[in-house]
């Protein structure tokens, strides 16, 4: 579908994705005043799974709209030593999936709806 426009309807919605991974900027959009102006403008925030090194993203199960995106990036901990194919050659674990069971329920409790996306760039893996 490259090049084409993605036919779901979340993008229908005004959305934003405070998804940053300079750790300056991560630092600016982890912070309480960043997401209270998510929440007032009706703004989505991204949250993303993807290994806790440092220069990443924790995953922060914040809401800010009636829509909840999750985004799964692989936990490869050779993030950075790792060609991109390698990088992505990462199949979610049930122990993974259930580490984020507590997050998950999080955001679902406080929103209508919630989208899962698996990053599925290498070999289309997904859970």
């Amino acid at each position: 579908m490259s090049g084409q426009a993605c036919p779901l309807s979340i993008f229908t919605f005004t959305w934003a994705s405070a998804f940053m991974r300079a750790p300056s900027v991560s630092k600016i959009w982890h912070n309480r005043d960043a997401l209270t102006f998510l929440r007032q403008e009706h703004l989505g925030y991204v949250a993303v799974d993807e290994p806790q090194l440092c220069n990443l993203l924790p995953l922060v199960p914040a809401v800010t709209s009636d829509v909840v995106y999750l985004r799964l990036h692989r936990r490869n901990p050779n993030w950075f030593g790792a060609s991109r194919e390698e990088r992505y050659d990462y199949l979610y674990s049930k122990e993974d999936l259930e580490q984020m069971l507590p997050s998950i329920r999080t955001m679902v409790a406080s929103a209508p709806l919630m989208f899962i996306k698996t990053n599925t760039c290498h070999w289309d893996q997904a859970v």
